[in-house]
């Protein structure tokens, strides 16, 4: 499970988990760079499958690093 064993998993309650089945979809505006540890402390277990994602992002865009949303998804 993504998360599981980490410090920012920690902060997860029961509750927050057994909402995660019913998420649907997900929107990522202006996504960080999953690929990189400061933004994403389960590389290992980040993988999106089964959930629909819509990227927002543009291709001058200053905020997120270059190519992220299309790295991540």
């Amino acid at each position: 499970m993504y998360l599981k064993g980490t410090k920012a998993g920690e902060g997860l309650t029961k509750e927050m988990i057994a909402v995660l089945p019913k998420i649907k979809a997900v929107v990522g505006d202006h996504p960080d760079d999953m690929s990189n540890p400061k933004f994403n402390p389960d590389i290992a277990n980040y993988k999106i499958d089964t959930t629909p994602v819509f990227i927002i992002t543009g291709s001058k865009d200053t905020i997120e690093p270059k190519l992220s949303g299309w790295n991540d998804f």
